[in-house]
C-alpha cells in the first residue's frame, strides 16, 4: 500500500475537494478551534490546498473534525479509495503492492 510521493493523509483528504467547500470547511475549522486562517479566498488553488494539510496537522489533529464538516455531496474521494484498497488487499481481493492515483 503506498501513498503516491509527498502526499499525506491530510493530502488524501482535501485532494479533489471542490474549492468552495474546501474554503468553507477550512473557515468553519478555523473559527471553531482558532487556527487563524486568513486570505484564504486569494489563495491560489495550491495555496489553498496546503493551507487545508497544515491546518489539519494543527491542535493534535484535526481529521476527524474536518471530515466531519464535508458535505456528502463532498466526500474525500482519495481517502474513500485509499481505504477500499487496504480493505481488498486485507481480504486478499486486491493483489499488492498497490499505489492510489491521484
Amino acid at each position: 500500500m503506498r501513498l503516491p510521493e509527498g502526499f499525506a493523509i491530510e493530502k488524501a483528504l482535501t485532494h479533489g475537494i471542490p474549492r468552495d467547500v474546501l474554503l468553507r470547511v477550512l473557515t468553519q475549522l478555523s473559527s471553531t478551534w482558532q487556527l487563524s486562517l486568513q486570505g484564504l479566498e486569494q489563495a491560489s488553488d495550491k495555496d489553498l490546498q496546503a493551507a487545508a494539510v497544515k491546518a489539519l496537522k494543527q491542535k493534535s489533529g484535526l481529521h476527524a473534525q474536518f471530515v466531519e464538516l464535508l458535505p456528502p455531496s463532498s466526500p474525500p474521494v482519495a481517502a474513500l479509495e485509499l481505504l477500499s484498497a487496504v480493505t481488498d488487499l486485507a481480504r486478499g481481493t486486491r493483489a499488492g503492492p498497490w499505489t492510489l492515483q491521484a
